[in-house]
């Protein structure tokens, strides 16, 4: 008799340590292989100045949700990341409604241009949710079951050249997250769908197309545009806010010419010669600066302004 009160005892607290142990879901927020935020570059010359265009949700997950989430992160891990001087998208949607560009649906190539050249901006950020999955395994035993959902994100990003309409550069990012629940004998927790994951996967996405573009940017050439001439000086669009100190020399080019393919009709961009050289002297305005002309004359509204070589 004693011997079945005591098996009976154990049994009983072996349930208990179950149950204890199941009472809570256990929740991994990324994959093994964590992509942690960017942190500031080290980025040598003026920041770029871009756009970000809303990202376009090609998944059946969330009714476009997921596009708007995209969108703001990206954003704020560009601004995170120390390289960039990104342009309000109140601004980029004015222009575009302006303009009723991307009235059909996705931005192109070339209406991304028109827009980033409106807007004084060097390179237009488009992206989207190419993808979205959630996978769910479920395990039973004798007197517990578990529960895991995996989240999985891959989000997209092409970099238009606001000067020729070229696509700079694009990138991809993948990224994934995991939540997973314990249930024994009845106790503890179950997992339903649980939307934060969503939110994690794509972070984790986001982060990981940073750490790949930050690298691609480095290699891409600053720019600025002559906005006008006053009193003998070259105003430019490019100042303090855009990292550009006093005595910086620039070199002003042509803006490029064009012509068009005779099979496609696609615009051919041949880079305008180099017309002289100016220096930075004061800053005016938000994020504009006065230069003086050190070599050349005739500068115009839309030269193309770059980095003197030493």
């Amino acid at each position: 008799m004693r011997g079945c009160v005591r098996t009976s005892l154990m049994a009983a607290l072996a349930v208990l340590t179950l149950v204890g142990c199941a009472s809570k879901p256990t929740v991994e927020d990324r994959s093994p292989a964590q992509a942690a935020p960017p942190a500031a570059v080290e980025w040598k010359g003026p920041k770029l100045k871009v756009a970000v265009a809303d990202f376009e949700d090609k998944t059946a997950f969330g009714r476009g949700r997921l596009g708007a989430g995209a969108s703001d992160l990206f954003t704020t891990r560009l601004v995170q990341s120390g390289a960039f001087l990104v342009v309000e998208r109140a601004k980029l949607k004015t222009v575009l409604d302006e303009q009723a560009l991307g009235q059909s649906g996705a931005l192109s190539d070339e209406e991304a241009a028109q827009a980033g050249r409106l807007l004084g901006v060097s390179l237009l950020l488009i992206g989207g949710v190419a993808d979205f999955g959630v996978k769910t395994e479920s395990s039973s035993y004798v007197v517990a079951a578990t529960r895991k959902q995996t989240a999985r994100a891959v989000v997209t990003i092409r970099a238009v050249d606001s000067t020729t309409a070229e696509v700079a550069f694009a990138a991809t990012g993948e990224g994934q997250a995991v939540t997973a629940s314990e249930k024994a004998m009845g106790f503890g927790q179950d997992a339903g769908f649980d939307e934060t994951i969503a939110g994690r996967a794509l972070s984790d996405a986001v982060d990981r197309l940073m750490q790949d573009l930050v690298e691609r940017l480095k290699t891409f050439g600053w720019s600025a545009k002559v906005a006008g001439v006053d009193k003998g000086l070259v105003i430019i669009n490019a100042g303090a806010k855009s990292g550009l100190v006093i005595g910086t020399a620039l070199a002003v080019h042509h803006a490029p010419r064009h012509i068009n393919d005779p099979e496609t009709g696609d615009p051919i961009y041949i880079p305008g010669e180099k017309k002289g050289k100016i220096e930075v002297v004061s800053f005016v305005g938000e994020d504009a600066s006065a230069c003086k002309a050190l070599e050349g004359e005739d500068f115009k509204p839309a030269d193309v302004v770059r980095l003197s070589d030493p």
